[in-house]
């Protein structure tokens, strides 16, 4: 009849329990090992025991070793810089106390007097040559009240200045050292001549010397070279090597000089500075 259902296939052995049939090849493993247990080849592999913590990789030792080592430098150079600062205003201190105390001073040059023994221009078959004979006079005051200088054994050279090619020799001499008590003024008389031959200028060049020399607007300068000590109380010295340099200017012409104007000297030292 059509309103029936068909009656169930036989189960595998044939035998019918009311369960769906077994798909060909199906091996229950359940039943295929005593015990149930399963079978070797189907068994979960072993858990992996965890590394001890020595065996472990660090994560994040490097990072904090590079902190660390971030955080010593920085705190290294503060140190430095804290200790740099403190030696910085020590210093100072110590000058500014220095200062008010001893208020120093350069010593102080001028150009005092010039005489001319003689000068002459000769004109020869072989060039032009200059014979002169210079005597001057250059003041050295010390206006400190706290130090003493003193002044080692110095060059001396004479000068005539020619605005056009510059200086002509007119001779060299030495000075003998000396020292200098606080608030006090000495003079340095220099004698300086020219040898026999004498000094060989261009021809130009000393026919313009012989003119104004002759009208007094001859300008002239001295070159000193020597050591100049600071003694300070206490037996402190300081020693520099200076280059005094007196006149050179418009008001260290022959005339100006002999009538009273003092010209400035300047003082430089280490070749470049110039103290004064």
């Amino acid at each position: 009849m059509s309103g029936v259902p068909p009656p169930p296939l036989p189960a595998a052995g044939g035998s019918t329990n009311g369960m769906l049939p077994k798909p060909p090849g199906y091996v229950d493993i359940t039943s295929s090992t005593p015990g149930g247990a399963l079978p070797q080849h189907l068994k979960p592999p072993p858990q992996r025991k965890p590394l001890p913590p020595s065996y472990r990789r660090p994560q994040n030792r490097g990072k904090y070793r590079n902190s660390r080592s971030r955080c010593s430098c920085g705190r290294f150079f503060c140190y430095c810089l804290l200790i740099f600062l403190i030696l910085l205003c020590a210093v100072a201190v110590v000058g500014a106390a220095f200062y008010i105390y001893f208020q120093p001073k350069l010593p102080a040059f001028h150009f005092q007097s010039l005489k001319i023994g003689h000068f002459l221009v000769s004109v020869k078959s072989d060039g032009t040559f200059l014979h002169s004979a210079v005597n001057a006079t250059v003041q050295v005051r010390n206006p400190n009240g706290k130090i003493k200088y003193s002044y080692n054994e110095g060059d001396v050279t004479f000068f005539a200045v020619d605005d056009t090619t510059g200086d002509v020799d007119l001779g060299s001499t030495k000075f003998p050292g000396f020292n200098q008590d606080t608030k006090n003024t000495t003079l340095l008389k220099l004698k300086a001549r020219l040898s026999k031959a004498g000094e060989m200028v261009d021809d130009t060049v000393g026919s313009r010397l012989k003119s104004q020399f002759k009208s007094k607007t001859l300008k002239f300068s001295v070159m000193v070279k020597t050591k100049l000590s600071a003694h300070i109380i206490g037996g402190i010295t300081v020693s520099l090597p200076v280059k005094i340099a007196c006149g050179g200017e418009s008001d260290a012409t022959l005339k100006r000089i002999n009538s009273g104007s003092l010209p400035r000297c300047s003082i430089n030292t280490l070749r470049w500075i110039r103290l004064h």
